[in-house]
């Protein structure tokens, strides 16, 4: 071999010698953060109290804004808790047409009772708004 060849093939031995530091340096400083990391155990969420809901947003749904004569703002109420969370679902009043600010309303009043009763429960709750059958609103927290 000459003395190029001999040169070219040290410098492919010391190129693959850095190569292989610089990739252990990089797996032992993943490795010593996987150890420091803290993980926050998971802390079990506090159960929802269900017929609270229910009777607040009952009480919600009669309640009168200006007379005693007023239709009630709700016809009816579902309020569940399932495996995925909690399902709410109220109908509104066909008499009064329920248009985006009495909707927007309607879930922040729902979000207060949430928060309130199942506050563990109220990003993953699933709430919406019907009017003749159809979803008017679907809240979001």
């Amino acid at each position: 071999m000459n003395t190029n060849q001999t040169d070219s093939v040290k410098k492919q031995g010391l190129t693959k010698k850095v190569f292989l530091v610089i990739g252990g340096v990089f797996i032992f400083f993943i490795f010593i953060s996987s150890i420091f990391t803290e993980v926050e155990p998971d802390v079990p969420k506090q159960p929802a109290n269900m017929e609270a809901i229910r009777a607040e947003l009952n009480a919600y749904a009669t309640e009168y804004l200006f007379e005693e004569s007023e239709p009630d703002r709700w016809v009816d109420v579902v309020a569940n808790e399932g495996e995925n969370g909690i399902l709410i679902r109220v109908s509104t009043n066909p008499e009064v047409p329920t248009n985006e600010v009495a909707a927007q309303t309607y879930c922040d009043k729902i979000g207060e009772i949430l928060s309130a009763h199942a506050p563990d429960h109220k990003d993953d709750a699933d709430v919406f708004i019907y009017q003749y059958g159809e979803i008017v609103k679907a809240c979001t927290y």
